[in-house]
């Protein structure tokens, strides 16, 4: 019975495996909204104009 469950755990693993690679193209992740981050402390060296409208375009990014 332990060969048996063990067999079945294992095809399903592989099984998972296997569709997981064939999908190398998944959107997960994948930002298109906001090209460019701003860098670590880059927000204390811009303008407060430049500074809200990037904000703004953050909280108004469609995150599809």
């Amino acid at each position: 019975m332990r060969t048996v469950l063990g067999s079945v755990l294992f095809l399903f693993a592989a099984r998972g495996l296997a569709a997981s690679e064939s999908k190398p193209d998944s959107r997960i992740g994948r930002e298109v909204s906001i090209p460019r981050h701003l860098q670590d402390d880059e927000e204390f060296s811009i303008p407060l104009v430049d500074l809200l409208n990037y904000g703004k375009k953050l909280f108004m990014a469609n995150l599809d």
